[in-house]
């Protein structure tokens, strides 16, 4: 058994009652009875004060862990509000990196100028004209690739099949 030093204190302060109950029997000679009971009750009351001492420990070492507990769990939720502080300003932050990409590109959008686009060129004028160069130089080539074609006129891909196809069900390709 370990000897702490709260119960050797308790020892001491036994010893002291019983050192002060002899100078009371000594005193008064009518007292020697309660002597006799003194000693037959000690070890009862060296127990009852042993246990005495022991609670006190018990409800000591209680309240320090409840006080251990409770900064523990201010510590978690001090803990707990920073992090939610940080998931907060790194949103914050995220937000705003995305806003300035976004002025960025609207600025660089801004920027580029369409004038005009090379497709779908439509000049109702020269319309027969396109037609005629177009059907001499399928006649011409003989095997043209399709995009190739789309990009020597300026046209949709799709628009050159339709074309060719509406070509030969008038009979003028083959």
């Amino acid at each position: 058994m370990i000897v702490t030093k709260k119960r050797i204190k308790m020892k001491q302060r036994v010893m002291r009652n019983w050192k002060s109950l002899k100078r009371l029997v000594s005193r008064y000679p009518t007292a020697k009875l309660a002597r006799k009971r003194w000693k037959s009750c000690r070890p009862r009351l060296t127990k009852k004060l042993q246990r005495e001492a022991e609670l006190r420990e018990r409800e000591e070492a209680k309240k320090k862990r409840e006080k251990e507990e409770e900064e523990a769990v201010k510590a978690r939720e001090k803990e707990q509000e920073e992090e939610k502080r940080l998931a907060e300003e790194e949103k914050r932050k995220q937000e705003e990196k995305e806003r300035k990409e976004y002025e960025e590109y609207l600025k660089l959008k801004e920027a580029f100028t369409v004038d005009e686009e090379g497709c779908d060129e439509n000049g109702e004028d020269s319309e027969e004209n396109r037609l005629a160069a177009f059907i001499n130089h399928v006649k011409e080539k003989k095997v043209v690739l399709l995009e190739d074609l789309a990009a020597h006129f300026k046209m949709k891909t799709q628009d050159v099949i339709d074309r060719l196809n509406s070509l030969q069900e008038s009979g003028d390709l083959t």
